[in-house]
């Protein structure tokens, strides 16, 4: 009868250990067992992301986020950052945390505040406090000034003394960073001065003679290049 008592309390013991294990692994979540793997985040699928863009006050790097995890809730989260933000739907992420309770890819923007090097972390965090982050290294570059190009041809085509003034050469020297010319600025000494989005215009001289004509140039930043100029000598 003693054997068969402390057989009783034995099985006793073991259902309240295994009962109190069931609600340890709990996540808050009915029926979602405790997760001791840390979900996993990627930045354009890739482990860590490294580019250069160019800064401009109104320019937003956009880049895309992924998240592996068994369980649906969590946040994301992004390192403190000086004279840069990142957003998430418009939600700074920099130094505090927003909930993708099961949200598994998304679109993240930056905003350099200034041209520089910057450098944080993303981070994703499951209710359990397990978490992983991606690194992110961008480089916003300061504007380039765009390169005026000017060529002067006389070509008589509707009167004798026409030339025609092409600037369809010039180009902004961060092209390569989504910059472009938007206006143009040409000189025509003593008759004619115009800003214009056409890269070529056409001038008809009144008579024979040596004139300077001059060429500056406008990016998308609004920066204008230096001038520069060119004499043609009209027969």
């Amino acid at each position: 009868m003693k054997a068969f008592s402390i057989q009783i309390l034995f099985l006793l013991t073991v259902l309240a250990v295994v009962s109190c294990n069931k609600k340890n692994r709990s996540d808050g979540e009915v029926g979602t067992p405790f997760d001791k793997n840390a979900p996993t985040i990627r930045i354009n699928n890739e482990e860590s992301l490294r580019d250069t863009f160019k800064f401009g006050i109104d320019n937003l790097y956009t880049f895309q986020f992924s998240i592996k995890d068994d369980q649906t809730a969590r946040l994301l989260s992004a390192s403190k950052l000086d004279n840069g933000l990142v957003l998430y739907k418009g939600n700074i992420l920099n130094n505090t945390s927003v909930d993708i309770t099961g949200v598994e890819q998304g679109e993240l923007q930056f905003r350099a505040l200034k041209a520089g090097f910057f450098s944080f972390a993303v981070k994703v965090t499951d209710p359990q406090g397990l978490s992983s982050f991606v690194l992110v290294e961008l480089n916003a570059l300061e504007n380039k000034l765009p390169v005026p190009v000017l060529e002067l041809i006389q070509t008589d085509a509707v009167a004798p003394g026409q030339v025609r003034i092409s600037a369809d050469k010039s180009f902004d020297a961060d092209a390569r960073w989504g910059g472009k010319i938007m206006k143009y600025e040409y000189d025509i000494e003593g008759f004619y001065k115009t800003e214009t989005v056409r890269n070529t215009i056409d001038f008809i001289f009144p008579q024979a003679g040596t004139y300077r004509v001059s060429l500056r140039v406008m990016d998308n930043d609004q920066a204008w290049s230096a001038p520069i100029s060119r004499q043609i000598t009209v027969e």
